[in-house]
């Protein structure tokens, strides 16, 4: 299974406007090499993901935190993008 495809195609499924998104670490390369390793296409050691897109109207406003399985946020980013 390829999470992040899977994430990418759950979340464009739910927007209603285009979204700029910006991808971290093994995601990327899942995603932006063809030939990447399988693994980089894995969860691996049990970290998640958590995505919050919010639509205000004018604006997306997208909060992203990457947690490991002890729930602890070890990677954070949050934009918006004019809708």
């Amino acid at each position: 299974m390829n999470n992040p495809r899977r994430i990418l195609q759950t979340l464009d499924h739910h927007l209603t406007a285009p979204a700029e998104i910006t991808l971290f670490g093994r995601a990327a390369l899942a995603l932006g090499y063809p030939a990447s390793p399988p693994a980089f296409a894995t969860t691996g050691e049990g970290c998640f993901g958590w995505i919050e897109v919010r639509d205000e109207g004018s604006r997306l406003v997208v909060n992203y935190a990457g947690r490991n399985h002890h729930d602890e946020v070890k990677v954070k980013h949050s934009f918006a993008v004019k809708a």
